[in-house]
């Protein structure tokens, strides 16, 4: 049952890389805090993509950086 599922999703994972396309935005740095908070308001942010305790930290601290994180 696990090399059919490794065979299902290879094969639906290679159909779908033609489409993959890496977009980098670049912004000047007063933008950074409503950036981090729009990021944050969808559940983006640096405890959820990084679950462990530095991740946690990371959040907690960048929290206490910026207002209405």
């Amino acid at each position: 049952m696990v090399k059919t599922l490794r065979l299902g999703l290879s094969g639906h994972f290679r159909r779908i890389t033609t489409w993959l396309v890496l977009i980098k935005i670049t912004m000047p740095s007063e933008n950074r805090p409503a950036a981090l908070r729009a990021l944050n308001r969808m559940n983006i942010n640096r405890a959820s993509l990084f679950p462990d305790l530095a991740g946690a930290s990371a959040y907690c601290n960048m929290n206490l950086q910026i207002d209405k994180y």
